[in-house]
């Protein structure tokens, strides 16, 4: 099986330049702006954009901006084509489970390498410092005790195994399996919870 990646120097919406007929990076369709040049200017550009939420209820925005150079391990790419409704929903396959089609592209993007991450939204869970702070979730030593809790860390730690299995299987970089779990995809994961107004 041949495995082949896309990659991009830039980070914004694909386009189709109509006086060259080449397909080029442009500015962002939600409006965020671009092309980027750096991970952390994509990332100030979101903070910019959602400091301005009224009755904003965190301060995500203003860590966001501040924390910006720091979230992304490949700050000057390469960056990747980005579908943010990846989920099983918008996969066909056949009989065998053979990938056949990816649908929903409407909001697909070149971004940050890190935003893979955030489609697993956490398999149910949240970052631990946030349960840390939810009554009878966890225990006073940092363990989650609430079992509905333990099933979905769980199931998202299968989840991370399956993924790192499939990258020993093929041959390929273990950077998937690594970022699923760590800070960049809890700043990416949460970045997409205040994006879609959730608590």
């Amino acid at each position: 099986m041949k495995l082949w990646t896309l990659e991009f120097d830039k980070i914004g919406s694909i386009f189709r330049n109509p006086d060259s007929g080449k397909y080029e990076i442009g500015p962002m369709a939600n409006g965020l702006g671009g092309p980027f040049e750096t991970a952390a200017d994509y990332y100030r550009a979101w903070a910019t954009k959602n400091m301005s939420v009224p009755d904003a209820t965190s301060d995500l925005s203003r860590q966001t901006y501040e924390l910006a150079p720091f979230i992304s391990s490949d700050n000057h790419g390469p960056f990747r084509l980005f579908h943010p409704d990846f989920a099983v929903h918008n996969i066909l396959v056949d009989e065998e489970y053979n990938l056949l089609s990816v649908l929903d592209w409407e909001f697909a993007f070149v971004g940050p390498s890190e935003l893979a991450t955030q489609q697993a939204l956490r398999n149910g869970t949240y970052p631990l410092p946030i349960l840390a702070v939810v009554p009878g979730v966890m225990d006073g030593n940092g363990n989650v005790i609430d079992q509905q809790w333990q099933q979905g860390f769980q199931q998202r730690s299968e989840f991370i195994g399956a993924v790192a299995s499939q990258e020993k299987r093929l041959g390929v970089s273990t950077l998937m399996s690594i970022r699923i779990n760590s800070l960049q995809a809890d700043v990416c994961w949460l970045m997409q919870m205040w994006t879609q107004k959730m608590p």
